[in-house]
Formats: C-alpha cells, sequence, structure tokens
C-alpha cells in the first residue's frame, strides 16, 4: 500500500489535512496579525506628526530667539515695528508651509463651522476673563516686582503707522496663524498620542514659552488651555481665533484708550 506524503502549512508547519483548504489554525490567527500590522502603521502615522508638530515649534520658537539675539546685539530694547513685520512674516510662512503638508489634519478643524454660541458667547466671552487675569497678573507684578509694562502700540505711534496696522499685526496675524500652529498642527498631533486632558496642558505650556516672556508665562498658559479647550469642544478653530483676536483687541484697547482699563 503507498505511503501518503505528509503536507504541513506552509506559514504555522502543522500537518496539513488533504480536505482542508486553508489552515484553520492560520485563519484564527489572521485577525490578530491585522490588528498588529494595523497598530505597528497607526503608530508610525503619529510618530510622524509628533516629529512634524515638534520641528514647527522649534522651527517658530527659533524665530522668537533669533529676535531677541538681534535686539540683543543691536543693543536695542524694543523689537519696533519693522522687526514685528520680519517676525510676524516668518511665522505665517512657516505655519502655512506646515500646514500645507498636515492639511489631512488641519482641513476638518476649518471645514467645520461651530454654533454661534461658540463664537460670540464662549469665544469672545472668554477673551473678556483671559483679558481681566493677565491684566490682573501684570498690575500685581508692577507693584509687587515693579515688572515694565509693555506698550503695544508705542512703537506704532513712533514709527508713523496707524492703529489699524497694530491691529492686523497683533491681534489679526497670531489670532489666525498662531492658532493653526498650536491648536491645529501642534493639539491634533499630540491628543491621539497623550490624550486630551495631557495634549491640551502640554500645548498651552508650549505656547506661553515661545512668547519667551518669564512675567508672561502664568496667563499665557491659562490662556492657552482656554484656547486649546475651546478646539476640543467645538471640533474647530474658529473659537479659539476669536478668543485670541478678542483678547489682544482688547489690550490694544486699553492702550489706545486708557479710561477704558480697570487697573
Amino acid at each position: 500500500m503507498p505511503v501518503q506524503a505528509v503536507r504541513f502549512c506552509r506559514t504555522c508547519g502543522i500537518p496539513w489535512d488533504p480536505d482542508w483548504i486553508t489552515c484553520p489554525k492560520c485563519a484564527q490567527q489572521r485577525p490578530l496579525v491585522e490588528k498588529v500590522a494595523e497598530a505597528r502603521v497607526a503608530l508610525a502615522a503619529d510618530q510622524r506628526r509628533i516629529r512634524s508638530a515638534m520641528t514647527l515649534y522649534f522651527m517658530l520658537l527659533g524665530v522668537s530667539v533669533v529676535t531677541i539675539i538681534v535686539l540683543l546685539v543691536s543693543g536695542q530694547t524694543e523689537v519696533g515695528v519693522p522687526g514685528e513685520l520680519v517676525e510676524g512674516i516668518a511665522m505665517a510662512l512657516i505655519t502655512t508651509g506646515w500646514c500645507f503638508g498636515s492639511f489631512g489634519d488641519i482641513a476638518p478643524l476649518l471645514r467645520r463651522l461651530p454654533r454661534p454660541w461658540w463664537l460670540l458667547p464662549a469665544g469672545a466671552g472668554a477673551a473678556v476673563v483671559t483679558f481681566l487675569i493677565a491684566g490682573s497678573a501684570v498690575a500685581l507684578l508692577q507693584r509687587l516686582v515693579h515688572v515694565q509694562t509693555i506698550d503695544y502700540l508705542k512703537a506704532y505711534h513712533t514709527g508713523g503707522y496707524g492703529f489699524g496696522v497694530a491691529v492686523l499685526m497683533i491681534c489679526v496675524q497670531p489670532a489666525i496663524f498662531e492658532e493653526l500652529a498650536f491648536r491645529g498642527v501642534i493639539l491634533s498631533a499630540l491628543e491621539p498620542v497623550i490624550g486630551n486632558g495631557e495634549a491640551l496642558l502640554v500645548s498651552a505650556m508650549m505656547f506661553a514659552i515661545l512668547h519667551l516672556a518669564i512675567p508672561s508665562i502664568p496667563h499665557l498658559f491659562i490662556m492657552g488651555v482656554a484656547l486649546a479647550w475651546l478646539k476640543q469642544r467645538s471640533g474647530s478653530l474658529y473659537p479659539g481665533m476669536v478668543l485670541h483676536f478678542s483678547h489682544n483687541f482688547l489690550v490694544l484697547l486699553t492702550e489706545q484708550h486708557r479710561s477704558l482699563s480697570p487697573w
């Protein structure tokens, strides 16, 4: 009687039954293998997003550092409007380039139009709160350690620039490009890796550090928390842009009309 050759599964090595079409052991393990492969792909994608977000952050931070170095070398105490224009344009160009590269993450945040509640009562209302917190912190530091007040409009008035140019550079530009960078690229990259709560805190601290103003870090951190919270709850960047613009506009308005200042 001829002996039948024993065949084995080429994948797992178990003896092959002639009635089998596929190996039952491999069929059971395939979903797990597929899940592991999907997890590896997702991990690689998250790592790319984190590297991209951190590179963007350090490039923006580098612009701020270079600006300060130029000030120290030139012996000046203020950046001046031309310097602010160069710094703002550099940050806008860097952020715009990164947004094109991360458009898949940015597009849903820009396409989503939140309910009016998120824009006016939430966005603009939160700006009043952050403005009062920031102003109170600065007033307290002035009394305790005599911190010099930053007059944002002084350089624009001295250089012959109008109030509209100041609003464009101090309110509009940061409201658009800092929100795209921090709440768009950076926060969106951190959330799936470390969770929403931790990402909110980390991005807020990064936002505060970017401005390289130690006395301002506490209230900038609070503002960063508010901006990140609005993005997470609304699923859109527009409420944060409204808050950011409104906060900075209130600062300029109280400088322009000192009688409006609560301090």
